[in-house]
């Protein structure tokens, strides 16, 4: 079952054969309240301003959190969630220990999700270099060689003041 979306949440539809499903979504700016990642701002689109510090490569930086809620149903079996994506505009790539690839257009990586579970809760961030640009990408993601989720999200990345 695939569930497309172009809004930022989504309710998929029942099934009742065991296959893996999406049962909700939701994206936008992410925030801590009491330890735990919760969406501070439901968007897809998203305007790009520091609300924390991250780790990239080894280096603490300024950086907006973003990311993503979901909701599944995975009849009970430990899954890969496997996603990849693209984005108009280039960007380095990477995770608090590396930089994985620099000056990109394609990404993708791996969610293991688990059977006695149903939420999984992805928070990620973004150093936004650059100014003035808007960047646009679109994620694709499966379970089994099936496409199970497909999300965009637009980041306005505004030009300095001054």
């Amino acid at each position: 079952m695939l569930l497309g979306l172009v809004g930022t949440t989504a309710q998929a539809e029942v099934d009742d054969t065991g296959a893996f499903q999406v049962l909700s979504f939701s994206q936008g700016e992410m925030h801590q309240v009491d330890g735990q990642w919760a969406i501070r701002r439901e968007a897809q689109e998203l305007t790009y301003k520091v609300n924390g510090t991250c780790v990239f490569n080894q280096k603490p930086k300024p950086c907006m959190w973003y990311g993503y809620i979901l909701e599944y149903d995975s009849a009970g079996r430990d899954v890969e969630m496997q996603c990849s994506g693209y984005q108009d505009s280039p960007s380095n790539f990477g995770n608090p220990g590396e930089l994985i690839e620099r000056n990109a257009r394609t990404f993708s990586y791996v969610v293991p999700l688990k059977g006695n579970e149903r939420l999984f809760i992805n928070p990620q961030y973004t150093a936004a270099g650059g100014e003035g640009r808007i960047v646009r990408a679109v994620t694709r993601c499966s379970v089994d060689g099936v496409q199970v989720l497909q999300f965009k999200q637009t980041t306005v990345i505004p030009p300095r003041k001054g």
